[in-house]
């Protein structure tokens, strides 16, 4: 199963994938989807942020996406 992580930071997606190794997961970034688009992260909090980022990755993919913003 292919995950997009709705972030550029390769070394997160790093992370991600070393969690689930023993698994049929692969979390993918941004830049491997080539996603182009800016994301205007208007929340008041981490979570509105992070559904904010998660709605707009997956309505363009219409992949499975996960979202942090940390």
């Amino acid at each position: 199963m292919k995950i997009v992580l709705a972030s550029s930071n390769e070394h997160k997606v790093k992370e991600f994938n070393e969690m689930v190794k023993d698994h049929d997961i692969t979390f993918v970034s941004l830049k491997d989807i080539d996603f182009k688009g800016e994301i205007e992260e208007n929340g008041k909090t981490f979570e509105e942020n992070s559904l904010i980022k998660a709605k707009a990755v997956a309505a363009q993919t219409k992949e499975i996406v996960l979202a942090d913003d940390t």
